[in-house]
């Protein structure tokens, strides 16, 4: 795949393709559900930060995008709790809250945290996901880290093969809700 390029800041890119496509892997989530599309799209698209995420694009096309989490910052963390009850209103946001409250990922030091993986749909096995995943082990060492790590239901064997495929490894295992996520991590050379 020859034309596909992977762009580091997505600040100036328009906003509109960036949330459709995250919404997109995600539209099936409790939170997508409890929102509805609109208001889900809404919400990412007040809350997603650009600085945070990196794009694989065929020309001008977004086909994939990776978001991910630094001391200084997050992809998925650019809302405040009181951005984020004024925007949903009280009640939504209590739901919201409560069931999150398990899926908070604590951030370690040394660590570059994944916020998703989205590829899209008719560009899936085609290499986008290990491209971009490739081009997290520059941004982790350009970001002092010497580790790589995400979460990843069980049941998405795809992308738990993909994930092996390069190099991550299994360290824990938990129940969210009605699955089991995995954690894995990818430890870098010195």
């Amino acid at each position: 795949m020859t034309s596909l390029t992977i762009r580091t800041n997505l600040s100036q890119y328009p906003r509109d393709p960036l949330v459709k496509l995250y919404l997109s892997a995600f539209q099936h989530t409790p939170m997508a559900k409890i929102l509805g599309p609109q208001r889900a799209y809404q919400l990412l698209d007040s809350t997603l930060c650009q600085d945070y995420a990196m794009g694989a694009f065929y020309g001008d096309q977004l086909i994939g995008l990776a978001g991910f989490q630094t001391p200084e910052g997050s992809f998925t963390g650019a809302a405040t709790p009181q951005m984020l009850k004024q925007q949903l209103g009280t009640i939504t946001y209590c739901r919201l809250a409560w069931l999150s409250r398990t899926e908070h990922r604590a951030f370690n030091q040394g660590e570059l945290l994944h916020n998703g993986l989205v590829v899209a749909k008719e560009w899936r096995n085609q290499g986008v996901g290990r491209r971009l995943l490739t081009e997290f082990t520059q941004l982790c060492k350009a970001h002092q880290c010497h580790c790589l790590r995400l979460e990843v239901e069980r049941n998405n064997l795809s992308a738990c093969a993909l994930y092996h495929s390069i190099g991550y490894i299994e360290e824990a295992c938990h129940p969210k809700r009605d699955q089991q996520v995995v954690t894995m991590r990818r430890y870098l050379p010195n």
